[in-house]
């Protein structure tokens, strides 16, 4: 049963990471983290989050001349600037507090493994100061069945594999996509998500790594912290671990600002109680009004016009996009064949290209233009 519980809710909510691209509200948040660098707390297991931090800190242009001549498929050592580079300048290995036992390269391409003994001993590859802490776990965080099940049987005349006991309590870090009906695998054998799903009894899973190591984290920013930023979250009846972390870390400390953005004003209340704060708090009805806020130091985005029917290209002939690229200015197709009406109601962000002469760098919509394909 918990199982499919896992399932049902890995399958739902990997669909919820289109809305980084898709909500223009999204954007500006990870635009506003990027510039405050706060740590944060979530209780959410989707990586909605750590989409749009993706999305705003851009597309790494740097990439490693191994990298563009790596063959997938060649059992060699991978180098170390294969290693320490990433898509995005954001890179999730990096961000959680915490080390996985084997990673997933945050690159395009063939999925790329390596082990943790290789990955964090490299300088560049060190845990970022202010963490993404997912204190109820995450969809892309990984760990073998208890027993181990193989994907496949085993078959007359072979010799039943066995999981090494070394990786039993492996937590793997994997972009997986979730299908109902496909659980997902890794290396032959069947893997869960370490999520803990809501129920009363939640406490057999916070002894169980990461979780008490990023619980203890996330206790020691809020013993310190001064401003405050409550976001979504209306700290539910039955959440006991939460209300317990926040009653706890204020004990002895006095903050200087608290912020709640909730459309429900009741919500204030609670938040107030749980931080021992005494003085006025301030209140934000939607994410979009308090975003507002740092329009001063924040490029904040309008939600686009919505085009009309009437107004949209009627054209719909096939069109190649082509960019001017940003390093050399030469122009070139970028692989990417749709029609003006299509185009018009599409959103384009921070899609990587090399030019012929391998400069590579992000574009956004307003850096293409389109040309119509000659079918003659």
């Amino acid at each position: 049963m918990e199982y499919h519980f896992q399932s049902l809710l890995a399958h739902v909510l990997s669909s919820f990471n289109y809305f980084a691209y898709s909500s223009h509200n999204m954007r500006n948040l990870g635009r506003v983290i990027l510039q405050e660098k706060p740590t944060i707390i979530t209780f959410n297991y989707d990586c909605v989050i750590e989409e749009i931090l993706e999305l705003t800190s851009g597309v790494n242009p740097s990439v490693p001349k191994s990298f563009m001549h790596y063959e997938p498929f060649e059992e060699k050592e991978l180098p170390d600037e294969i290693l320490v580079y990433s898509h995005c300048n954001w890179n999730r290995p990096l961000g959680y507090g915490f080390k996985f036992d084997e990673i997933q390269l945050q690159q395009a391409g063939v999925s790329k493994f390596v082990r943790r003994s290789r990955f964090y001993s490299l300088p560049q590859n060190q845990l970022y100061p202010k963490p993404l802490l997912k204190l109820h776990g995450s969809l892309n965080w990984f760990r073998y069945t208890h027993p181990p099940i193989r994907t496949l049987p085993v078959f007359p005349g072979e010799t039943e594999q066995k999981l090494p006991s070394e990786k039993e309590s492996d937590i793997i870090l994997k972009n997986e996509t979730w299908w109902w009906v496909n659980p997902p695998d890794h290396n032959g054998w069947f893997i869960l998500p370490v999520i803990i799903t809501p129920n009363l009894y939640k406490e057999e899973y916070y002894d169980r790594e990461p979780f008490p190591r990023i619980w203890e984290i996330a206790k020691n920013a809020l013993s310190k912290c001064k401003k405050l930023v409550v976001i979504g979250y209306s700290f539910p009846p039955a959440d006991f671990s939460s209300k317990h972390l926040l009653i706890e870390s204020f004990v002895s400390n006095d903050l200087d600002e608290l912020i709640v953005v909730n459309p429900d004003h009741n919500v204030v209340k609670v938040v107030k109680d749980l931080c021992h704060f005494n003085r006025g708090v301030i209140w934000f009805s939607s994410l979009d009004e308090y975003l507002r806020t740092f329009s001063e130091v924040v490029p904040i985005e309008s939600e686009p016009e919505k085009i009309s029917e009437k107004d949209l290209p009627q054209d719909t002939s096939p069109h190649d996009l082509y960019a001017k690229c940003k390093t050399c200015g030469v122009e070139f197709p970028v692989g990417i064949r749709t029609n003006p009406r299509s185009y018009a109601t599409s959103q384009y962000i921070g899609n990587l290209h090399t030019c012929p002469n391998s400069h590579a760098n992000s574009y956004d919509k307003e850096d293409y233009t389109l040309r119509k394909v000659d079918e003659s």
